[in-house]
């Protein structure tokens, strides 16, 4: 049981995690998108918005969340394509959707 709305938000985002499978770029952006008005929800104590604004800001940085729109001529563009960037560990990469391309 979600203790506050930042909470609410954590729960739902980790629901999504089982749902989708872990590291869901799409549950990631819920989260980013639900965060501000939990964090200013009258149930959410001050400690409990720290957490919001923390978790908000780790997975809008989060460097395993690779979107790209790949464009190539004479076809056009392919959204939410994941792209190989070397240095990044190899494996199934997070796929956004549509709007954070």
């Amino acid at each position: 049981m979600p203790i506050d709305a930042v909470d609410e938000v954590c729960c739902r985002h980790d629901q999504c995690y089982c749902e989708r499978g872990e590291f869901d770029c799409s549950c990631d952006r819920e989260l980013i998108a639900n965060m501000p008005a939990a964090l200013v929800d009258s149930s959410t104590p001050p400690e409990g918005a720290a957490a919001g604004v923390a978790a908000a800001a780790f997975f809008t940085a989060d460097p395993f969340c690779l979107c790209h729109r790949v464009c190539l001529p004479f076809v056009g563009c392919v959204a939410d394509a994941p792209v190989p960037v070397p240095g990044i560990p190899s494996g199934p990469l997070k796929l956004c959707p549509p709007g954070f391309g």
